[in-house]
């Protein structure tokens, strides 16, 4: 069975909503960085280009 969401749908899902991703990875960043209890570990469900993913890693989450 070959996935539905391959390179194409990867590209059209960075092209129309990267700059969306990318501006609420800052804030979902910055929440989770002052949460209470502190938050290490995080799972994000994989419902885009891999934008927060990144910004989490970045910022030193386990993701």
């Amino acid at each position: 069975m070959t996935p539905l969401y391959q390179r194409d749908l990867a590209y059209i899902q960075a092209a129309a909503f990267g700059t969306l991703a990318s501006g609420a990875a800052v804030e979902i960043v910055r929440r989770l960085g002052v949460a209470t209890p502190r938050v290490r570990r995080v799972v994000d469900v994989g419902c885009g280009a891999g934008l927060l993913t990144k910004a989490l890693v970045e910022a030193g989450f386990e993701v």
